[in-house]
Formats: structure tokens, sequence, C-alpha cells
């Protein structure tokens, strides 16, 4: 997975409230509320990042080790491509504006 590319999906709405990421999956209708970082990685998943380099800025952003960087994003990039709020790609990608 870490040298895979990560862009959000299709049929989301995403905004920025008090803060916080929240987006909403048309899909199932379910909302997702980001943590600081989470939102970090929400806003590096632009198709033409990897995941080995989302977690080398997770590193240099948070106060954490490496191991904890890994697994922290790891997980939530599991966990959201799980429901196609991301999805993960062999090649870069572009992303359509909507």
């Amino acid at each position: 997975m870490l040298d895979k590319y990560v862009l959000p999906g299709k049929k989301l709405h995403c905004r920025i409230i008090d803060g916080e990421t929240v987006i909403l999956n048309l899909k199932d209708n379910a909302f997702y509320f980001l943590n600081p970082m989470g939102s970090f990685i929400w806003n590096l998943a632009d198709g033409k990042t990897k995941v080995n380099k989302i977690i080398d800025a997770v590193l240099k952003e948070f106060d954490v080790n490496y191991e904890t960087a890994k697994k922290d994003a790891s997980s939530f990039i599991n966990k959201l491509s799980k429901t196609g709020v991301l999805s993960l790609y062999d090649k870069p990608q572009t992303a359509l504006k909507s």
C-alpha cells in the first residue's frame, strides 16, 4: 500500500466547519468527521502523492515517531478506502473538480 496514490472517492461533499473537516459520502449518506491528522492526510490525498510520502509529511507535521505515523496514516487510509471515501491507485491520478 505504501507505493499507492491516494485520491478522494466520487460522490462526496466536503466542508470545513469550525476548523473541522466534515465529509458526506453521498453513496450511503454517512458523515465522517476528521481529526487534525485525518484532515492533514485528506488534504494530501491529491492523486499525485504516494502513501509513503503522506506518512513522511505526517511525521514532519505531528509530534509522532515513524511507526506511529505509518500506523495511523495507513489505518486512516485503509478505513476510508473500504468505504469509498478514499481510493488507492497504482498510477498518479487527476482529481476531478466538483
